[in-house]
């Protein structure tokens, strides 16, 4: 039964990323996305500024094993809440938005990057995940509309009812071209 249950999410949770066959160094472009519009390479310190959650900033682990630039960010958990999240008024105007990422499990089950609008009553709105231990840029099966001013909250999940370490990079909410 434990076996066809973890199975039962395993499925779940490939079947909501459109996984790109994209090489490691190569970054999506905004033809394949949209226009970026929130963007943590988590690059420097200053990307995590305004991250709460199980972990605060001054926990994150840096990693050098990055899909492109100089360090990615490493968290890992076991708790079904977000191990970070980032709150905001959405700064943009309103439209319709994807969301996308560089993901890799670095031990453990999977990760994952929830996109919530605060008024909304689906959670999450946006979704992307990954299972794997090669690194894959993992792009939302959809886009949802977004007003200017509205309350958002980005979270990002190491784990979840198993202990599980990940790694992320280019974790970014794009505008989508009309």
């Amino acid at each position: 039964m434990k076996k066809s249950i973890v199975l039962f999410f395993s499925v779940l949770l490939l079947s909501v990323c459109t996984e790109k066959d994209t090489p490691e160094t190569e970054k999506a472009t905004d033809e394949d996305i949209g226009i970026p519009v929130y963007f943590f390479s988590f690059e420097t310190d200053r990307d995590t500024t305004g991250w709460q959650g199980t972990l605060s900033p001054d926990q994150f682990e840096w990693r050098d094993d990055a899909p492109y630039g100089a360090r990615v960010l490493r968290l890992s958990g076991g708790c079904i809440m977000p191990t970070a999240y980032f709150t905001d008024q959405f700064q943009c105007s309103s439209g319709f938005y994807r969301l996308g990422g560089w993901l890799k499990v670095a031990w453990g089950s999977g990760i994952s990057v929830n996109l919530n609008r605060v008024s909304s009553s689906y959670y999450p709105d946006l979704h992307i995940s990954s299972q794997d231990t090669c690194w894959r840029y993992c792009i939302s099966d959809t886009a949802v509309w977004i007003e200017q001013g509205e309350p958002i909250i980005l979270e990002l999940h190491a784990g979840g009812y198993v202990s599980t370490g990940g790694l992320f990079d280019g974790i970014g909410i794009y505008k989508v071209e009309e």
